[in-house]
């Protein structure tokens, strides 16, 4: 009999997930949210495939292997994905500092490029502000994340996928230490596998089970800049001290920024009028640059910072998905995780992201 699986949350870790097992399994999979897809955390994401920086070897090198994973799912979709393959410029505060950040990953035979002050003008054009180094990666890259969640979705559904937007889920069903499925604010759905890739939202499931999950909302700020030639005003992603900026399309730029906290000078709003006036200080044409809109996202942040992947203590039927990096990891994550959930195999690179390890 072919395995019924639930999904809780549709934001990028869910619905690779779903395609994922939709496409190489005969499994059953309803997928729920309790908006539409993608539109919790995800939409926010400055959606940077990059390395972790300042990380465990094995999560450096889970990220790597992750960048390659997003090359076979691009092939395994035809190409519909759109990833920008034009690379990453980044600088530090000091030269030093930057010279040490291209040792110690070259170092680790990740390829990154040291490039002179005359190679940076090259690359970037329109930048005003050049430091004597920076470092290029031509490896790392960026998505529209919500047009890959369509693409993602539309094909699961055309493979069975049973998808269900603006479904709250309640609460887990279970009969003892087996969980059975889920309540939601409209049925009760009932499954062998329960998956939770709800974010935040994952800790208020799990707490009638008395699981405390060491996760807490990182607020996080996307700001949409317009410009009439976007891709001529920025070509790649660039991160500095001051900002972190790539072209979005032909006619949007975008810009990461941290939230602050939630006094009125640290206001979103704030916080975008001034990263407008930072890029605007920073690059040519900036005159025709306009800010658009922002919006801030919650990310479920580990208390450590790394995934928590897998099964949760003695319950069976149950099966955790939680992660700061969602949108760089869900490739390669989704497809371990498939493995563990269809086959109940353990996947060795999952091993140091259980939620054991927090003594749980």
């Amino acid at each position: 009999m072919d395995k019924k699986i639930i999904i809780v949350g549709a934001g990028i870790v869910g619905v690779t997930l779903a395609w994922y097992l939709t496409r190489y399994s005969k499994a059953n999979v309803i997928l729920l949210d309790q908006s539409i897809a993608g539109h919790g955390a995800t939409k926010s994401s400055f959606a940077w495939l990059n390395v972790s920086y300042n990380r465990p070897d094995f999560y450096q090198n889970l990220r790597l292997k992750a960048l390659d994973e997003w090359h076979a799912l691009d092939d395994a979709t035809q190409g519909k994905l759109n990833i920008s393959w034009n690379g990453a410029l980044s600088w530090h505060d000091t030269n030093e500092q930057t010279e040490s950040f291209i040792q110690s990953h070259v170092e680790q035979q990740f390829p990154v490029e040291p490039l002179t002050t005359k190679e940076i003008t090259h690359k970037e054009p329109k930048l005003l502000n050049y430091p004597d180094i920076a470092a290029f990666v031509k490896e790392e890259r960026s998505v529209d994340q919500l047009h890959v969640i369509k693409i993602l979705l539309e094909e699961a559904c055309q493979n069975g996928l049973t998808y269900l937007p603006n479904t709250n889920v309640v609460q887990l069903l279970k009969n003892d230490k087996n969980i059975t499925g889920v309540l939601t604010d409209q049925e009760e759905l009932y499954a062998d596998q329960v998956i939770l890739s709800a974010g935040v939202n994952n800790t208020d499931l799990l707490k009638p089970l008395d699981i405390d999950l060491p996760l807490f909302p990182s607020p996080c700020i996307l700001l949409h800049l317009n410009h009439p030639n976007s891709q001529e005003f920025i070509h790649r992603i660039i991160s500095t001290p001051e900002m972190e900026v790539r072209a979005f399309h032909d006619h949007q730029v975008r810009v990461a920024e941290d939230y602050i906290d939630d006094t009125v000078e640290n206001s979103p709003e704030v916080i975008a009028q001034n990263a407008l006036q930072t890029i605007q200080n920073n690059f040519a044409w900036s005159e025709q640059l306009t800010l658009d809109s922002y919006s801030v996202g919650i990310r479920p942040m580990p208390k450590d910072e790394m995934p928590i992947i897998g099964k949760i203590g003695d319950y069976s039927g149950l099966y955790l998905m939680a992660m700061h990096a969602g949108i760089v990891l869900s490739p390669l994550i989704c497809r371990l995780a498939m493995n563990e959930i269809l086959h109940d195999k353990v996947e060795q690179d999952l091993e140091p992201y259980r939620l054991s390890r927090f003594g749980n």
